[in-house]
C-alpha cells in the first residue's frame, strides 16, 4: 500500500507529470514519419538527384542556377532567384563571405554573395562549395558571368569586400581585374589582435598605456590616405626601433609580422579603407548569424538547408518591396554615428591642411623662381621666411 501511494505521489508531482507524455510521443512520432515520407532520402555522397521542389523558390520560380560537377564527386550548387541575380549584376558594391557551421555535411563551405542597395545588404547568391581552392572560386565567378550574359547584363562590381582568405583573393584578382578588392576592416584588426595574443603581449596591451596606444595606432593605419600610409608606418616602426623603453621594445616582433605579412605579402591597397563608407563585411556576418538561427543545428542535411534558404529568398523579396515603398534602413546607434562623425571631421581637417600647404607651396615656388641660379639669394630668402626644417620637408614631400 505504501509503495502504491508513493508511486501515485511521484506521478502527480512536478517531476512525474512530464513523464506522462505518451499521447504527445505518439503524435510526434506519427508527425516525423509523415514528414519523412515527404522528404527525399538523405544522400551519403555528392552524387544524388535533387527533386524539382528543391530547385524552385516557394513561388515556383527558378532557384537552382548552377548544378555542376567540376571533378568526379566534386559538386557545386548555386542558389539565386532572377531578382537576386539582377540586383547582383546591377550593383557596384558586393560583399562576399563564407560560413561552415550551417554547411551540409556533404559540402565544405557555404559561400554567400551580398549586394548593397538602399544602404541595405541583400543576399544575392548562396553557393555550396566542395572546398576553398582558387579554382573553385574561379568556377563560381565564371558561372555568374555566364548568367549575367544570359540576362544581357555584366557582372563587374567596382568594389568587392571580403576577408583575407588567400585563395579567394587570388580568384577575385584574376577574374575582376578592374574591381577594387578591399579586405574587411574588422578581420584586419581581429588578425592583428590575435597576433598580439600569440606574441604574449595581451597583458602589456591591457596594462601598459604606451603599448596599447602604439598597437592601436598601428591598427588605425588603414584609415589613412594611401599616399602617406607607408611613411606613417615607417615613422611608427622607427620610433619603436629607437626606443629605450623595454615595454615598446617588446613590440618589435609585432612590427616585423606587420611588415612581412600585411605590407609585403598582402599589400597596402588590399587593407587601406580611406574614404570608403563600407569598411567591413559585417552585413554578411549578420546574415550568417540569422541563417544559423533559422537552421538551428550544425551541418544539417541538404534538404533542411535548402528549405531554409528558400525562406531567405522570400525574406529578400519582402525587404526589397518595403525598401522600394520608402522604408529606411535600420538607424545606426548614437555611438556609431559619433565615431563616424569624428572620422569625417578628421578627414576634412586633413584635406583642408593639404589645400593650405599646396597653396603655400605654389606661392613658395613662385617666389623662388625669381632667384634661379643665385644660390645665395635663395638661402637668404628662405631665412627671411623663418620656416622650420620640418615645414619645408612637408612642403617638398607634398
Amino acid at each position: 500500500m505504501n509503495s502504491s501511494s508513493s508511486t501515485m505521489s511521484f506521478v502527480l508531482s512536478q517531476k512525474g507529470k512530464p513523464l506522462l507524455v505518451m499521447d504527445d510521443y505518439v503524435f510526434s512520432s506519427s508527425l516525423n514519419k509523415a514528414r519523412r515520407l515527404e522528404t527525399p532520402p538523405i544522400p551519403d555522397s555528392q552524387i544524388f538527384d535533387i527533386p524539382y521542389l528543391y530547385t524552385r523558390t516557394i513561388k515556383n520560380e527558378e532557384f537552382l542556377c548552377v548544378d555542376k560537377f567540376i571533378k568526379r564527386k566534386t559538386r557545386i550548387l548555386l542558389f539565386a532567384s532572377n531578382e537576386q541575380l539582377k540586383m547582383l549584376f546591377q550593383n557596384s558594391i558586393v560583399l562576399m563571405d563564407g560560413t561552415f557551421s550551417t554547411c551540409p555535411k556533404l559540402f565544405g563551405k557555404v559561400f554567400t554573395i551580398h549586394s548593397i542597395k538602399y544602404e541595405q545588404s541583400f543576399i544575392s547568391g548562396i553557393e555550396l562549395l566542395p572546398d576553398r581552392k582558387k579554382s573553385t572560386y574561379r568556377f563560381v565567378f565564371e558561372k555568374l558571368e555566364g548568367l549575367a550574359v544570359r540576362m544581357n547584363l555584366v557582372f563587374s562590381p567596382s568594389t568587392i569586400i571580403t576577408d583575407f582568405e588567400p585563395s579567394l583573393a587570388e580568384a577575385i584578382i584574376s577574374e575582376f581585374t578592374s574591381s577594387n578588392h578591399i579586405g574587411c576592416y574588422f578581420h584586419f584588426t581581429q588578425a592583428v589582435y590575435r597576433q598580439i595574443q600569440r606574441l604574449g603581449l595581451s597583458s602589456g596591451y591591457c596594462s601598459d598605456e604606451s603599448i596599447r596606444m602604439t598597437c592601436r595606432k598601428r591598427m588605425a593605419l588603414l584609415l589613412l590616405p594611401y599616399s602617406v600610409l607607408l611613411k606613417c608606418f615607417e615613422d611608427l616602426y622607427e620610433s619603436v626601433l629607437l626606443t629605450s623603453s623595454s615595454a615598446l621594445d617588446s613590440l618589435k616582433p609585432l612590427f616585423e609580422y606587420y611588415e612581412n605579412y600585411w605590407v609585403k605579402t598582402i599589400g597596402i591597397k588590399r587593407w587601406n579603407v580611406y574614404g570608403i563608407r563600407i569598411k567591413t563585411n559585417n552585413n554578411a556576418e549578420g546574415f550568417h548569424n540569422r541563417l544559423n538561427l533559422r537552421v538551428a543545428k550544425h551541418h544539417p542535411n541538404i534538404w533542411i538547408f535548402t528549405r531554409c534558404i528558400q525562406g531567405e529568398e522570400i525574406r529578400f523579396n519582402h525587404v526589397l518591396i518595403q525598401m522600394i515603398g520608402g522604408l529606411t534602413c535600420r538607424t545606426k546607434t548614437a555611438a556609431t554615428n559619433a565615431i563616424q562623425q569624428r572620422i569625417d571631421t578628421l578627414y576634412l581637417r586633413y584635406q583642408i591642411m593639404i589645400l593650405l600647404l599646396m597653396t603655400y607651396y605654389s606661392d613658395f615656388l613662385m617666389s623662388l623662381q625669381k632667384y634661379i641660379g643665385e644660390k645665395k639669394k635663395i638661402i637668404n630668402y628662405i631665412d627671411s621666411l623663418k620656416l622650420t626644417n620640418l615645414f619645408i620637408c612637408q612642403l617638398l614631400y607634398i
